[in-house]
């Protein structure tokens, strides 16, 4: 899920849901590994907290597959 601002524009900040403990461990490997010229942060966040955020933006949801 990808946030919005109230106003539409993105707010910079994604919640991803992983299928396992491994798939987690993973992806917190990547906490600021470089994308071009930008850097990405990982943390884990909890269910709660991902619809706290979901309800005060404007959610933008990407289908995504590892297919």
């Amino acid at each position: 899920m990808l946030t919005r601002d109230q106003d539409g524009r993105p707010t910079g900040e994604a919640f991803v849901e992983v299928p396992s403990e491994a798939a987690q461990q993973a992806a917190l490997t990547l906490h600021r590994a470089r994308m071009g010229p930008r850097y990405i942060e990982i943390f884990v966040a909890s269910k709660p907290d991902m619809q706290q955020v979901q309800s005060s933006s404007i959610e933008y949801q990407i289908p995504f597959s590892t297919a």
